[in-house]
């Protein structure tokens, strides 16, 4: 599965989750930053993470609603970061303390199906679609 972190995140979180995700190769992890050009427009993005039957893990919590229609279409799934802190370590802990979560909840949902995520600092939860 590729999921990819939009720029948002440090780029050293997407590099170091993939480093120790080495013994587990159905996930490959990226930053949208190093993949794609920093600064394209989200619905571009999303595009190419459909394309390449990807995950987007973001920290633009009104990506869900402002978005939802593309995602849709591409069929990218989202996992939408909600806190308020734009602190570097506070991201890394954030993401490191869902990880584990966010796996189960990746390896429950193998099919094709479009699903969305909002993590707040004490859990995730499924949105539900209209």
């Amino acid at each position: 599965m590729k999921l990819y972190f939009d720029e948002n995140f440090p780029p050293a979180i997407p590099k170091a989750l993939n480093s120790l995700e080495i013994h587990e190769p159905e996930n490959e992890i990226f930053s949208t930053s190093s993949e794609f050009k920093t600064g394209i427009k989200d619905q571009l993005l999303i595009k190419k993470i459909g394309d390449n039957k990807g995950i987007w893990i973001t920290f633009d919590r009104k990506a869900l609603k402002a978005h939802y229609k593309v995602l849709k279409r591409y069929k990218v799934s989202v996992f939408a970061f909600e806190f308020g802190s734009h602190k570097y370590w506070e991201k890394i802990y954030l993401v490191l303390k869902h990880w584990k979560k966010i796996k189960v909840i990746l390896s429950e949902r193998k099919d094709d199906s479009f699903y969305m995520y909002r993590i707040t600092k004490t859990k995730i939860v499924e949105v539900k679609q209209n």
